[in-house]
């Protein structure tokens, strides 16, 4: 009955319960559970559409947000927070272009949202992001780190897998900066 996509989970419990980043149309929210079984309660996903709204962690609040936004790699866990990389989606007359950005969530409360880029992380300009089966894309998947650098692969108008670098340290800095 709802559009659901782009399911990511805490790599640890967070006051002992999962969690669970996903995305119904436009907006990024959170599912917390005991039990993965709680998930095939009916009741479970009824009680929580029905109060969709009181698990909405980020939405799409800049221009280069305007369709819809959604989880992308696993969040990392770091001194000042979780750091959430993710996908959002701006509309064109020429279709829509798919850009990776960067939230920070609170670490024992990840529906608060400690900061947040105002502009893409990461946006098309190579040519295997700009065409493709579905041009324009950059959707971020997966994340590791060496020593101070934090690689991210994303893919690449759904043709391509491709890696990214950038400092982490420079990373949070950045994003605190940009505190909400």
């Amino acid at each position: 009955m709802v559009w659901e996509k782009d399911g990511v989970l805490f790599p640890e419990k967070i006051n002992n319960k999962f969690q669970l980043l996903h995305r119904i149309l436009p907006d990024i929210q959170l599912a917390s559970f005991k039990n993965f079984k709680d998930l095939k309660e009916n009741d479970y996903w009824y009680k929580h559409i029905k109060n969709l709204s009181k698990h909405v962690v980020l939405e799409g609040n800049y221009g280069f947000q305007d369709r819809h936004i959604g989880a992308g790699a696993p969040p990392i866990k770091t001194k000042a927070g979780w750091l959430l990389l993710n996908h959002a989606v701006e509309p064109k007359n020429k279709g829509r272009i798919y850009h990776a950005s960067a939230a920070l969530l609170d670490l024992k409360n990840p529906l608060k949202v400690i900061a947040r880029l105002p502009y893409p992380l990461m946006t098309p300009e190579e040519d295997y992001e700009l065409e493709g089966h579905v041009n324009n894309v950059i959707f971020p998947t997966g994340t590791t780190t060496f020593k101070d650098k934090l690689y991210i692969y994303y893919g690449t108008s759904d043709s391509y897998v491709a890696v990214a670098s950038v400092k982490l340290e420079s990373l949070i800095k950045e994003l605190l900066k940009h505190k909400v």
